[in-house]
């Protein structure tokens, strides 16, 4: 498998909010915007995967208890 290292770069428009949001994220994570967007994408991706093969996405507690399930991918 043959892997394309070469980056393509993006113009990308948002709100205020949703930039101060993204922001934010970096932050608390200690990561950068890009790796925040480059994180969601991957975790919208198992979401999407998960509701085609008729599954759920969750987050569970220590306990491995259901304490809210992800709706509306």
């Amino acid at each position: 498998m043959v892997t394309d290292t070469k980056n393509v770069q993006m113009t990308l428009s948002m709100s205020p909010a949703l930039e101060a949001k993204l922001a934010r994220l970096a932050v608390a994570s200690g990561s950068s915007e890009a790796d925040v967007l480059l994180k969601a994408i991957a975790l919208y991706e198992v979401a999407l995967l998960a509701k085609l093969q008729g599954q759920d996405l969750a987050v569970l507690n220590e306990e491995k208890c259901v304490v809210s399930e992800i709706d509306g991918i």
